[in-house]
């Protein structure tokens, strides 16, 4: 063997030596181990002085590399600090850690996410990663008719949910792809993973589903009955806006801990007053009553109320008022679709923020300006309605904003803005165009 192979033999088990102490993170914490790293690196910078063969140069300067990168100081950030880091980093738009689309029109479906982009660095925070099962139970399941999804991406799917561990809160969002077309050709591969979910349905923390979603879904293989004893957090909305006249009460197993909870559509008759009535918050694209009153009644210990459209339906509550103490936030939207006499017969004395925003409204053209008819009309409106409601509880608002710009890009007039706003006592109000 001549000099020049021996010469190479040496550097390259150099550099083994310190790409395994990078991969494994040995970080010099002493005085002494960092002084002689820092000798050593001026020992291979002379070499490269010296050095003219370029497979030797080559070696040598990513032997240089690692060492320098053995000196980084986040190398000594401790593990529980670097998970933090990465639990954060973890958390981009639109807010699921692991995501994955079925239905592209080829078998390109592929996992995606911000925690795969941790896991490519370096074997060092591949490692950390791997270990850390929070930033393993955060999962968007986009589906529709296609579902090509290769075998091997449902297989990794699974390993990633497995990553997750037993006991770390889940929190799982379940859509459908296409627009009007909500079936779902689930296959094999598929239904392990809905399996497998199932299975881990002691820690769902947080529950998003798009309505449409359950259709096509053989009730054998998905049951009703399954406890979600963790379950805090709940949001049932329609795709498209599309209010669903389907029975919620069905979809809703056991769920002592549910404390927020989104329905596209809600009305008297639904039986779900068990749910309903530990609720902390409650939003509702649609809600079919008689009543604010009667709605609140089932929810005593509500904080925060979101209705965006009211319609009118028959239910047997009658009360002359009802006072609700514990409600806090009201957000509401008028529109056409909000039915008038509906807070007639309520009052919210412990009231400290309102938030009124404006959906389709009658919009009428003549020939001075454009003016919204909803406000010219000689009866009240919602808008007055609700006004009557707040005097009416006799609570002191600390935040009042109203949102002029309706759903369809119009402007609410500014008088009527302000007569409603210069009607509440002492409110802190902001008028703003939009959400």
């Amino acid at each position: 063997m001549d000099s020049s192979t021996t010469r190479l033999s040496v550097f390259q088990k150099t550099y083994d030596e310190y790409i395994a102490k990078i991969r494994h993170n040995q970080y010099p914490f002493s005085s002494l181990a960092r002084l002689q790293l820092r000798s050593l690196i001026e020992v291979i910078r002379n070499e490269l002085r010296r050095c003219s063969d370029r497979d030797d140069c080559n070696l040598l300067l990513r032997t240089l590399e690692c060492q320098k990168s053995l000196l980084s100081p986040i190398r000594k950030l401790p593990p529980e600090i670097l998970d933090e880091i990465f639990r954060i980093a973890a958390i981009r738009p639109p807010g699921y850690n692991i995501r994955l689309n079925t239905n592209t029109p080829d078998t390109n479906s592929r996992l995606r996410g911000s925690v795969f982009t941790l896991t490519w660095v370096c074997h060092w925070w591949r490692h950390q990663t791997i270990a850390q099962p929070a930033l393993w139970s955060s999962l968007s399941l986009q589906s529709g008719a296609n579902n090509r999804a290769r075998s091997e991406v449902w297989a990794f799917l699974k390993e990633c949910i497995l990553r997750s561990g037993d006991f770390i809160p889940l929190d799982l969002q379940l859509a459908p792809c296409i627009s009007g077309s909500p079936a779902i050709n689930f296959n094999s591969d598929a239904w392990d993973i809905f399996n497998l979910l199932i299975d881990q349905a002691h820690r769902w923390r947080a529950l998003d589903v798009i309505s449409g979603y359950r259709h096509g879904l053989p009730e054998d293989r998905f049951s009703y009955s399954i406890s979600l004893p963790s379950l805090s957090m709940c949001n049932n909305s329609q795709r498209n806006g599309s209010a669903s006249d389907s029975l919620p009460e069905k979809s809703f197993p056991c769920c002592p801990s549910l404390q927020i909870l989104g329905l596209a559509y809600l009305r008297p008759t639904h039986n779900i007053y068990e749910i309903l009535r530990g609720l902390s918050i409650l939003e509702l694209e649609t809600y079919k009553g008689c009543s604010v009153a009667h709605l609140l009644g089932r929810c005593p210990l509500l904080r925060s109320l979101t209705i965006q459209k009211f319609h009118l339906d028959d239910d047997s509550f009658c009360s002359p008022c009802y006072t609700h103490t514990n409600l806090l936030t009201l957000n509401v939207t008028i529109g056409d679709s909000f039915a008038m006499g509906v807070w007639d017969a309520i009052r919210l004395p412990n009231l400290t923020k309102l938030e009124i925003s404006f959906g389709d409204l009658a919009f009428a053209y003549n020939e001075s300006e454009d003016r919204m008819t909803y406000f010219d009309k000689e009866d009240k409106n919602v808008l007055d309605e609700v006004q009557e409601m707040v005097v009416r509880s006799q609570c002191i608002l600390e935040i009042m904003r109203v949102y002029t710009e309706t759903s369809d890009g119009f402007e609410v007039p500014s008088d009527v803005v302000d007569v409603f706003i210069h009607s509440i006592p002492r409110p802190r109000s902001n008028v703003l165009p939009r959400r």
